[in-house]
């Protein structure tokens, strides 16, 4: 219930100066809440922060944008939407070795939030095959 949003700041449009790529909320999960955009957050009447965007750098130096949200009122947003909550995501990697073999592996993670229960998932899974 994110939406992954990209403004590229290396083409003709000049009006600014670097990309801007970051993850928000939809329409329908944020509710009542507010984006507090000195904080890069979205937040409640009573001024508690719900949700932050946030961007990660990992040791390889490559930068993860993502959206932290509170449990408790992550939970409240989807009892009152009555819907669930589906984590999925799908890593792929390719090694190239000379002209003729090739590795190839990926990584599986699941996930589900269901309100008032604990997270459900599986994962990570990894598969490795190797292609001569």
């Amino acid at each position: 219930m994110t939406v992954h949003n990209l403004w590229e700041g290396s083409t003709l449009d000049c009006s600014i100066d670097e990309t801007l790529n970051f993850q928000t909320p939809t329409t329908e999960l944020a509710g009542p809440a507010r984006w507090k955009g000195g904080q890069a957050a979205w937040s409640t009447t009573d001024d508690r922060v719900t949700c932050r965007a946030a961007t990660v750098t990992d040791a390889a130096g490559r930068g993860h944008s993502l959206l932290i949200a509170d449990r408790r009122w992550l939970e409240q947003r989807l009892t009152a939407l009555d819907v669930e909550l589906v984590i999925g995501t799908l890593g792929e990697k390719r090694v190239a070795q000379g002209n003729e073999a090739m590795s190839w592996s990926d990584i599986t993670y699941a996930g589900l939030v269901i309100p008032g229960q604990p997270l459900q998932h599986t994962g990570p899974i990894v598969t490795v095959q190797r292609i001569v």
